[in-house]
C-alpha cells in the first residue's frame, strides 16, 4: 500500500472508529479500507480473512450496519 492510501485509510479508520453508533464494527473497518484501496470489489471471504474473522461473523457486521438508505428512513420516522 502507497503511503497516501496507507495514510487516507488511517484517517478514515480513526474517524470511523470513534463513531458513537452501537451497531458500528471498528474491527471492521481497516480491513476493508485496505482491500477497497486496491480499487477492486471486496468478497466477504476477503474481508473474513483480513480481519482475522470467520465468514458468519463479517456476515453478520455487514448486516447489523445500517445504510444510508436506512439511516435517513430511520431518522424520517423518528421525526413524524
Amino acid at each position: 500500500m502507497t503511503p497516501d492510501i496507507e495514510q487516507l485509510a488511517n484517517r478514515l479508520n480513526d474517524s470511523l472508529a470513534n463513531t458513537e453508533n452501537p451497531s458500528s464494527q471498528p474491527w471492521l473497518f481497516r480491513p476493508l479500507l485496505e482491500l477497497l484501496a486496491h480499487g477492486q470489489p471486496v468478497t466477504t471471504d476477503q474481508l473474513a480473512h483480513a480481519a482475522g474473522r470467520t465468514v458468519e461473523q463479517v456476515r453478520a457486521a455487514l448486516a447489523a450496519t445500517p445504510t444510508p438508505n436506512t439511516t435517513r428512513m430511520a431518522a424520517s420516522s423518528a421525526a413524524a
